[in-house]
């Protein structure tokens, strides 16, 4: 069972997002009583009116969910979302880790009608999902790159290549591109052209300031 800590940061991100949690959905998910249920949403109620908070938490009796006033979150269709789950799961590009720091924020932009209904074509396709063995989180990394590649910074690449061996190659990132399945780096080598890393072989990267 997760710790009571772990709960409240859970709920408190949910609200966050601009979900309106509905207790139904959260104590069958987390496996907690109705009470324990009750006693978190006190204890955040009371939190944010201690710290003088702009959010206050209501109450939808309609559908017996909790939600955060005073977030302003842009509205996504289900119509838009419906082919970028699809295409998350078809590529088989990301571990589920990934997949879920990109999707649940957007699952929260959907009107409250639609998204019980993706988060169940959500579990649904996530049962079965796989990935190649030992495929790593690159959400993080494909961040970082693309961040160096707009300052257009030299940067020093460990990068797993030939029998596990892990490489320090000095390159300049150019362009993040998506082929076959992978996300692949293309940058250019000192005197040597343009090269191609895919994301899952790169372990970490230094700037070079010189």
């Amino acid at each position: 069972m997760m710790k009571k800590t772990d709960l409240l940061l859970i709920l408190f991100y949910k609200l966050m997002l601009g979900e309106h949690v509905k207790k139904r959905w959260f104590i069958e998910e987390y496996s907690i009583g109705k009470r324990t249920f009750d006693r978190y949403i006190g204890l955040l109620r009371m939190t944010l009116s201690e710290i003088y908070s702009p959010y206050r938490l209501c109450y939808n009796a309609a559908e017996n969910s909790h939600y955060l006033k005073g977030i302003n979150k842009a509205k996504l269709r289900g119509m838009e979302l419906l082919p970028v789950l699809y295409l998350l799961f078809g590529s088989h590009a990301l571990v589920r880790k990934d997949i879920a720091e990109v999707l649940y924020p957007l699952l929260s932009l959907l009107p409250s009608t639609e998204k019980e209904g993706f988060y169940q074509l959500t579990r649904q396709l996530g049962k079965d999902y796989e990935v190649s063995e030992g495929a790593m989180p690159i959400l993080k990394i494909l961040w970082d790159l693309h961040c160096v590649i707009k300052e257009q910074h030299w940067i020093l690449l460990h990068y797993e290549g030939h029998r596990n061996v892990v490489d320090s190659i000095p390159v300049l990132p150019k362009q993040l591109m998506y082929q076959n399945g992978k996300f692949l780096l293309m940058a250019s080598l000192r005197d040597a052209g343009l090269s191609f890393f895919p994301l899952q072989q790169i372990r970490s990267f230094s700037i070079l300031r010189d």
